[in-house]
């Protein structure tokens, strides 16, 4: 079941958009607990807000699902490798990520834990932040 789950889950995450953020309850608990390096948010309801938030201020966001995979672990976790492709004020945004996919008895999704680099792939492309970034990083190369 699980596997299933899994792959619906990442058709879904390919597909979501802000005209079907109305079908999240399709693919997630009410109780999702969700976390990137942004938000540490549960319920369907802040959700839609974390997506919604994502469509308002990214153009043309949209994620490609590069990889799946079930562990072996006792309770059963799924892995997706993906890319986010957007444009941020007119530039390309590419970001690469692993989400952390927990399942609930009834195949929904009810943990999603994104892990990406959010200093290198989009902190270093703010001009003062980036600028300060880059100098720092320059300090501790070796």
């Amino acid at each position: 079941m699980t596997d299933d789950a899994l792959k619906r889950y990442a058709e879904f995450y390919q597909q979501v958009s802000p005209n079907n953020l109305h079908r999240l309850s399709d693919v997630m608990t009410d109780d999702i607990h969700f976390v990137d390096p942004f938000n540490d948010i549960r319920g369907l309801e802040k959700m839609e807000m974390v997506f919604r938030d994502m469509f308002d201020h990214l153009d043309d966001a949209k994620f490609t699902v590069t990889h799946t995979a079930m562990s072996d672990g006792a309770e059963p976790m799924g892995l997706l490798r993906w890319t986010l492709h957007s444009t941020l004020k007119g530039r390309p945004l590419n970001i690469v990520g692993m989400s952390e996919i927990g399942f609930a008895a009834d195949g929904r999704i009810n943990l999603h834990i994104d892990h990406w680099d959010s200093a290198q792939q989009f902190y270093a492309r703010l001009p003062v932040i980036g600028w300060l970034l880059r100098m720092i990083r320059r300090q501790l190369e070796v």
